[in-house]
């Protein structure tokens, strides 16, 4: 795999810049350019925010915001999902988290296909090992597909690395 952007990671940081391209009027161009997401899980979007154990402080008007006139008609088009007005709902108030995952769902499931469409790549299952510069200043990035252990190896003008947050209880407990 070539491609412009790898993005290592498929919760919500990893997505925020297609999100931002979506709002912009750039996704077309840089899905022309081409862009690849590896991502650990089976799905892109949520990531672990969804299970977080803390409130959000994420009010319904600035998730929805990524959505309502969006210039990308598929991004656009998910302000009339269910989830998405129960996230609006919310207002100038906080989404439970539990909420927000299933919005990122949304905008990962979405995501994903307009990716597929314009044949990029997801690469669900699969683990990013290492990355190391190149001297043309390409990038190549080892992924192992987690179904049997397979190497992958991509190459891309630009990594981004948004492998996920983590909240250990032990240290929720010590607060």
């Amino acid at each position: 795999m070539i491609v412009n952007t790898l993005i290592v990671g498929g919760g919500p940081a990893g997505l925020a810049p297609l999100v931002s391209a979506s709002r912009s009027g750039l996704l077309d161009r840089i899905l022309t350019d081409g862009v690849a997401i590896a991502e650990r899980g089976t799905t892109i979007g949520a990531g672990r925010i969804g299970r977080y154990a803390v409130r959000s402080d994420s009010t319904g008007n600035t998730l929805t915001s990524c959505i309502a006139e969006n210039p990308h008609p598929a991004m656009a088009a998910l302000c009339d999902h269910p989830t998405a007005r129960a996230v609006a709902a919310y207002q100038g108030g906080s989404v439970p988290l539990s909420l927000v995952g299933e919005f990122m769902e949304l905008i990962g499931h979405t995501l994903r296909d307009v990716l597929v469409a314009s044949g990029n790549d997801v690469f669900l299952g699969h683990e990013a090992i290492n990355s190391k510069r190149l001297r043309d200043g390409f990038w190549r990035t080892k992924l192992k597909r987690l179904a049997d252990g397979a190497d992958v190896f991509g190459e891309s003008r630009v990594v981004v690395m948004a492998t996920g947050g983590n909240q250990p209880l032990s240290y929720l407990q010590r607060r």
